[in-house]
């Protein structure tokens, strides 16, 4: 199973792989060693030659991991998020292949919406923000499908 994932960057055809030379702040994640699937950045992939990221699993059922980059954004404002994603050897590409985003602090930390709700049991009160997750896109003639959204950041 292969996916070809990336913020705003994607993966066509054949590509030259350099695992160590993704992007400035691009970090690789897996929760354990023995269920780490392959990692690496293909500077010249994607539609427009721009760069992608590919996680690969083996035959090994379970494998997890995930590309992850920290941008510091201002609060109250709206932000646009589109990633290209492009997978084999899936049946279900949007479990597979999820896009995240999570509002945290310089410490990592989930932060709070700025605004208190009205639609909770703790009416009045700011509830913690929640992982947003963009909505996948129609299928394009290469197999390529954008997952996009615009979110007020906390």
């Amino acid at each position: 199973m292969r996916f070809y994932f990336a913020f705003l960057f994607v993966l066509m055809g054949a590509f030259n792989v350099f695992a160590d030379s993704a992007p400035d702040g691009w970090k690789t994640f897996s929760p354990r060693e023995e269920i780490k699937p392959t990692f690496a950045y293909d500077s010249t992939g994607g539609p427009n030659g721009s760069g992608s990221f590919i996680i690969e699993s083996g035959p090994q059922e379970g494998q997890q991991g995930r590309w992850t980059k920290v941008y510091a954004i201002d609060g109250a404002k709206h932000y646009r998020f589109s990633v290209q994603r492009r997978m084999t050897g899936v049946q279900e590409e949007r479990r597979f292949g999820v896009a995240r985003i999570l509002w945290q602090d310089a410490l990592g930390k989930r932060v709070h919406h700025a605004e208190p709700t009205s639609a909770s049991y703790a009416i009045g009160t700011t509830v913690a923000s929640e992982p947003e997750y963009p909505t996948d896109g129609a299928r394009d003639a290469n197999g390529w499908t954008e997952l996009s959204g615009v979110y007020l950041s906390p």
